[in-house]
């Protein structure tokens, strides 16, 4: 029996017998268990809920990465397409390409790499011109030959046409090469 010198909480634990008591403690260290496992638990996800986040993280730079190497493939594109331009224009500038060549050429050095496509380039430019560019190594054309007839017809029929205004060019060369 509990005497009156003892405390509040030892009159309480004296209620209970040695089997209820050992009952408490079994039920407490099951308590203190489960606790540690929920605590465990939290841990884990909240673990889970960062990894979750991260992996969301890399999954979004991984979209960037492959954008920026979109964008960058398709400016390379683009520079190629502007230098391929640029050498086939410097052919028809100095002579050894035609103007109408150009789609034919330009979808050409689009297949090769930029190594070949230059090398092209130069073979082409040190090949003979297409179009002769200011003085012709050409003998010129016998004087009283059928170059000189044309030119004499051409220029009747320029003045003819001048002396006759609003008549056509064909009109007045069929009226000069009658006479």
């Amino acid at each position: 029996m509990p005497t009156a010198e003892q405390k509040p909480a030892e009159k309480a634990a004296m209620r209970f017998t040695e089997e209820e008591f050992k009952k408490l403690e079994e039920t407490n260290a099951a308590l203190i268990t489960e606790n540690t496992a929920l605590k465990s638990d939290v841990k884990f996800a909240e673990v889970t809920k960062e990894n979750t986040a991260l992996k969301e993280k890399v999954v979004s730079l991984e979209a960037k990465v492959v954008s920026f190497q979109e964008a960058d493939a398709a400016r390379a594109k683009a520079d190629k397409i502007k230098r391929d331009g640029e050498r086939f224009d410097s052919l028809v500038k100095s002579g050894h390409a035609l103007p109408l060549q150009r789609e034919g050429m330009l979808a050409t050095f689009a297949e090769m790499s930029e190594a070949s496509a230059q090398a092209l380039t130069d073979t082409l430019a040190k090949a003979p011109c297409i179009v002769p560019m200011g003085k012709s190594n050409a003998a010129p054309a016998p004087a009283g030959g059928p170059d000189d007839a044309r030119s004499g017809l051409r220029d009747k029929a320029v003045k003819f046409q001048e002396a006759h205004p609003g008549m056509a060019y064909r009109d007045a060369l069929a009226a000069v090469a009658k006479e």
